[in-house]
């Protein structure tokens, strides 16, 4: 009988320059955006925990007046930007609205221009997904535009980085892409998808987008020159 141990070995295969140039900050991104990766539990746990909070805080605020910006950076974790609205979920990050958004946003109806989404869907069920995505809908003026930026899984890496990134060491509930975020969308009531490149006003650059998928939602289209559909 061979008892000769075999070693894993991670493959020699092509993968994004992000990880190629600092393949540890892949890690130390994961852990500063919102810790991701304390293990599942945990998050079952403090949601269970402060879910009574969450509500009461999503009630407190609607009556709060919101007209000093049209801007939300929704799921803000320690990314707080200033003169927009700052939207977390998670008590210790600093934000201007402390609310599960699974259970609804605070804003009037139609009152915000634009809705910054980076990094968040994936973390959550397609069932709630296609709630946060009416929430959001329900929040933007006729005119306004939601970005989204989700892990591409469509994207080729080895099962490595595959199972640090796409999924997050668990902590992922969902699998995305360009097609399958655009389906969520129509399911939640949006009638035009617009797939984007990585814009500097809005992007941190140190966000690894050669491997993510960038959709902008919105009620009507937008620069129909660019990959969109409406309908």
């Amino acid at each position: 009988m061979n008892t000769e141990k075999v070693e894993l070995k991670k493959p020699d295969s092509p993968e994004p320059a992000c990880f190629a140039v600092m393949p540890k900050r892949l890690h130390w991104m994961q852990v500063l955006r919102g810790n991701r990766h304390l293990p599942g539990w945990f998050w079952t746990l403090y949601y269970m925990l402060a879910t009574p909070v969450l509500r009461i805080n999503l009630w407190r605020l609607r009556f709060r007046d919101w007209s000093a910006c049209s801007r939300v950076n929704l799921g803000s974790g320690p990314d707080y930007r200033s003169d927009w609205w700052n939207v977390e979920g998670f008590l210790i990050w600093k934000s201007d609205a402390c609310v599960d958004i699974r259970q609804g946003l605070p804003f009037p109806d139609g009152s915000m221009n634009f809705i910054y989404c980076n990094n968040v869907l994936e973390h959550f069920t397609p069932v709630e997904i296609i709630k946060i995505l009416q929430h959001c809908r329900k929040a933007l003026a006729p005119h306004g535009i939601m970005r989204i930026i989700v892990p591409d899984s469509s994207c080729k890496l080895d099962v490595f980085k595959y199972n640090e990134y796409m999924l997050c060491n668990g902590n992922h509930k969902s699998l995305l892409n360009s097609s399958m975020l655009i389906e969520l969308a129509r399911m939640a009531g949006w009638n035009c998808f617009n797939e984007r490149q990585v814009n500097p006003n809005f992007d941190q650059p140190g966000d690894i987008y050669d491997v993510c998928v960038i959709i902008e939602l919105s009620h009507e289209e937008k620069e129909p020159s660019e990959t969109s559909s409406c309908g």
